[in-house]
């Protein structure tokens, strides 16, 4: 892509050339270590900054989950289809966390609540987990296949409830209450649950986004918003043809969805 320098800004780029040849002297093509911004781009860490852990014997994962706690601390895990790993934070290698009783299908779903790590193995995986410190426990009887945080609330999509499979079901716990799912209709509990039918299938995704969450089918797409008691989330339609394939095929950068 062809670039102007600024001294000030570094790398300023004007516009990308996809199509452009390998000699083209106004084109960048090969570019390391160069972190895009809104306004430019900076150097990137150097691959000797970071940690490198060494292998985990007999070990297969499927998901990975960086969290940052509150006081700007980060927890790395790393997660098969039995086990849930924890890097030691110094890079020499890796301590166990969890291991399943039930059978992940569909990789992990992680979020950060305050210094409180989250964890949903699928719907037939094991109940939601949290971990504040070293191992994971058991947060509510609910198996989900994704989970995602906003206001203060845990929402889970897809889910197991009370021995029962509801693929199109969503529940949020209250607000700053994130063990109790049980809605009260005098707002003393503001949890909340909805099975979204506009489309059919199963949720595949569910991701925060500004100040709203983002709920995907293969062939759907819903926001949910907080508006408060008593309708407490309002959720609408806003395709009923665009969707999202997995958990992981759907991320946040920057402003974008």
């Amino acid at each position: 892509f062809p670039v102007t320098i600024r001294a000030d800004q570094g790398l300023i780029m004007l516009r990308f050339a996809p199509d452009s040849t390998d000699h083209d002297p106004n084109v960048l093509g090969i570019v390391q270590n160069l972190l895009p911004v809104r306004d430019g781009s900076w150097q990137s860490p150097n691959a000797e900054e970071t940690n490198t852990y060494p292998n985990i014997a007999a070990f297969t994962p499927r998901s990975a989950y960086l969290g940052v706690k509150t006081d700007g601390t980060a927890r790395l895990f790393v997660g098969s289809t039995s086990q849930v790993y924890e890097a030691n934070g110094i890079g020499t290698g890796w301590n166990l966390r969890y291991t399943f009783t039930g059978s992940p299908q569909l990789g992990l779903s992680f979020c950060q609540i305050g210094d409180t790590t989250v964890m949903a193995s699928g719907i037939f995986g094991d109940s939601i987990q949290y971990s504040t410190s070293s191992t994971f426990n058991t947060l509510a009887p609910i198996k989900a296949e994704c989970i995602a945080t906003l206001e203060g609330a845990l929402a889970c999509w897809n889910v197991v409830q009370g021995g029962t499979t509801y693929q199109d079901a969503l529940l949020i716990s209250d607000i700053e209450n994130i063990t109790n799912f049980t809605p009260q209709s005098d707002g003393s509990s503001q949890a909340y649950s909805v099975r979204l039918q506009d489309v059919p299938g199963a949720g595949t995704a569910i991701i925060p986004f500004r100040d709203m969450l983002c709920i995907f089918k293969r062939q759907g797409f819903w926001i949910a918003q907080y508006v408060g008691f008593p309708e407490i989330w309002n959720i609408r339609l806003v395709s009923p043809g665009v969707g999202c394939r997995g958990k992981d095929a759907c991320v946040v950068a920057g402003d974008r969805l």
